[in-house]
């Protein structure tokens, strides 16, 4: 499958799963400005681990999120 239509499934499918309430409404009183606001967060963090076993491989991962909680995964690769 070629990559751009890799990324425009990843897009879509994204698309579809964070849909826009019905109850916002569109606002057009910028009186001709162009307004630009963005809050520049600093990143998450992420620590992975991998190992490899004779009975498979695991992978660890851990998020570090902007409030410090740590969000550990753990799976087994086959």
């Amino acid at each position: 499958m070629p990559q751009k239509a890799v990324q425009g499934q990843a897009l879509a499918d994204f698309l579809v799963d964070q849909p826009i309430p019905n109850k916002w409404e569109l606002n057009d009183d910028l009186r001709g400005e162009e307004v630009l606001v963005i809050d520049i967060l600093s990143p998450w963090e992420m620590y992975f681990n991998g190992t490899t076993r004779q009975d498979g491989a695991r992978a660890g991962v851990i998020l570090v999120s902007l409030e410090k909680r740590i969000l550990p995964y753990s799976f087994a690769l086959t």
